[in-house]
């Protein structure tokens, strides 16, 4: 750098020689860890992209793989580190090597789901439907059975949530304020969304 740096060069004061330094057995460590790349304190989606890394001696390992596991039964991470959640509320995430568990790493966030603008994959099967919608004390849903039925409001929280809902049972809603619900639906084969005025 010195020589052809020109005026870029730099005669550098910290460096004054260098050593050639054997392994030293008697020092001895963990050499494999998971690094995941810091995850927004908001998440304002049901998918995202994750990124974690496996080293080994400080070196990038791109054969081993992470298993993942989540605090929220719903959400869940596909072999592209891709993230699906379909609930609000706070997400702990930790990662784990597939060939040595005991090595992890945990990142946290919050969720937060614009229900407004759910993507279309998410729309319910025409077999379901709600109604009455608009509703007033009460709706019901027909076409499932045995499901797990959750009401949200316009900020996220969940207002009402109940299980073993059964098709034409009736949704009380006189404990609720007017305005829109998101009803979620899960039956097991899949997670239903739907929208519901209160009025």
């Amino acid at each position: 750098v010195q020589t052809y740096g020109g005026l870029l060069g730099e005669l550098s004061t910290e460096v004054t020689g260098a050593v050639d330094v054997a392994n030293d057995g008697s020092i001895s460590g963990e050499r494999d860890m998971i690094v995941i790349r810091d995850l927004p304190v908001e998440i304002e989606a049901t998918t995202f992209q994750l990124e974690a890394f496996v080293f080994h001696g400080g070196r990038l390992q791109t054969n081993r793989t992470v298993l993942w596991t989540c605090n929220k039964a719903d959400a869940t991470v596909d072999e592209d580190q891709m993230l699906t959640v379909n609930e609000p509320g706070p997400l702990v995430l930790t990662g784990s090597l597939t060939d040595r568990p005991e090595i992890s790493a945990t990142v946290s966030t919050t969720i937060k789901i614009d229900y407004t603008t759910l993507e279309a994959g998410m729309e319910t099967s025409p077999h379901i439907k709600l109604f009455p919608n608009p509703a007033h004390n009460y709706t019901r849903i027909s076409g499932v059975r045995a499901a797990a039925v959750s009401l949200y409001d316009a900020v996220g929280k969940c207002s009402l949530s109940f299980e073993n809902y059964y098709e034409g049972d009736p949704i009380d809603l006189t404990g609720l304020q007017g305005g829109l619900y998101m009803v979620k639906i899960d039956h097991g084969e899949r997670v239903e969304w739907m929208k519901l005025l209160k009025e």
